[in-house]
């Protein structure tokens, strides 16, 4: 049974033109930076749950943030430098050009190392407003490269 399933894969990879190769490859790429987009969604979620309620899981809210603040280096692991040039990729990436994609980097760099900066002096002292200030740039921060990809 295994020779038959690995012979019809084979067959259709081999049959696969080119061009649908390259589509599929790129709807990974969009369907795994999705999958990111969703696991920071749900640490966001889990650290406003945290900041907002009086949860037994306080402890973790620096590890949320540190999850969070790792979203550039994700995102930049797979977005290769030819792909950052929207003029080389098409539509497929929400940035112009790799300037731009670089200040976006830039910015949610510098929110995550805030985010953490701010859950580690809540969890210390409790300072919850400077928290809700740092989760907020950090949505902002996310919405201003995704401004027009809604579905990402």
């Amino acid at each position: 049974m295994k020779v038959k399933s690995l012979l019809l894969a084979a067959l259709i990879v081999g049959l696969t033109p080119i061009g649908q190769t390259s589509l599929a490859a790129e709807r990974e790429d969009v369907t795994y930076v999705r999958m990111i987009g969703g696991i920071f969604r749900l640490h966001l979620g889990a650290l406003e749950h945290i900041v907002n309620t009086n949860s037994a899981y306080a402890d973790n809210v620096v590890r949320h943030a540190e999850a969070l603040g790792a979203a550039p280096e994700l995102l930049d692991h797979v977005v290769d430098k030819e792909n950052k040039d929207a003029g080389g990729a098409g539509p497929k990436w929400p940035w112009k050009n790799d300037a731009e994609y670089e200040k976006f980097m830039d910015a949610s760099r510098i929110a995550g190392d805030e985010l953490v900066d701010a859950a580690q002096k809540w969890l210390a002292g409790t300072d919850k407003a400077a928290l809700e200030e740092a989760i907020y740039n950090v949505r902002t921060t996310c919405g201003n490269c995704h401004l027009g990809k809604k579905d990402w």
